[in-house]
């Protein structure tokens, strides 16, 4: 007797059927180990849950984030920015709680080049307070360089050596009178040396314009007019060039 083949067949005809089916081209591609490492792109209407405010680059253009969830947690902001310790979000160097390092000229070149720019502005400091200490020196020895009209020319050579030493320590020790801490520049509130510094800067500035200014006057005055106005007021004229300035 032959036996039934009517269920083998329909099931042979179902599962031949489903193996014709038309599949999806569309398939999940299989993630690289390099797109794993990669940072999540940030889209502007897309809100990660970022642990505080992060800014986004938007168009090659960093732009304010748009949560605002602060919190103490250290944020990942890209570089040159790094996070701002006193979380305050005020500052003109910062986006969101990111912000430039200080001193902010460091983030627009590379580490060491300012360094080797400030050495060589010291050296030629240097060379050049040498020289004037030289001027300085012949004037105190030599005779007839400390009275009127010569001495006008060694009160400038000083107010110049000041400036030139203000100069000096300036670009020696530049962050310590340039920032007051990691993200804040420094100003005369909040860091005594940059208000030191700066006020000697001014003082020697002015100085150097008056002394150079008394000088011109100095020889306009006995070689056009004949005149020995300055000399007769010497002790007015050096009083206001060494306290006014």
């Amino acid at each position: 007797m032959t036996p039934c083949r009517g269920p083998s067949l329909i099931t042979a005809f179902l599962i031949c059927s489903l193996c014709t089916l038309p599949r999806s081209t569309h398939q999940s591609p299989t993630p690289s180990p390099l797109a794993e490492r990669a940072d999540p792109i940030i889209l502007p209407n897309q809100d990660l849950g970022l642990p505080c405010p992060r800014p986004l680059l938007i168009n090659g253009v960093l732009r304010p984030p748009f949560s605002l969830n602060t919190t103490t947690t250290p944020c990942q902001c890209p570089r040159p920015l790094i996070s701002n310790p006193t979380l305050s979000l005020d500052l003109a160097t910062c986006i969101g709680s990111c912000c430039l390092p200080c001193p902010t000229l460091y983030a627009f070149y590379s580490p060491t080049l300012l360094d080797r720019i400030f050495a060589l502005i010291a050296y030629l400091r240097i060379a050049s307070f040498f020289c004037i200490a030289v001027s300085a020196i012949s004037y105190l020895i030599l005779p007839g360089k400390r009275s009127h009209p010569a001495i006008t020319a060694l009160w400038l050579i000083l107010a110049i050596s000041l400036h030139e030493v203000v100069a000096f320590l300036w670009t020696s020790e530049a962050e310590k009178g340039m920032c007051a801490n990691q993200v804040v520049d420094a100003t005369m509130h909040n860091n005594g040396l940059c208000a030191v510094q700066g006020a000697l800067a001014v003082f020697a500035s002015h100085a150097v314009l008056y002394w150079g200014l008394i000088m011109i006057l100095s020889l306009f005055l006995q070689t056009v007019r004949h005149s020995n106005f300055l000399e007769c007021h010497y002790v007015k004229v050096f009083l206001l060039g060494w306290l006014i300035p």
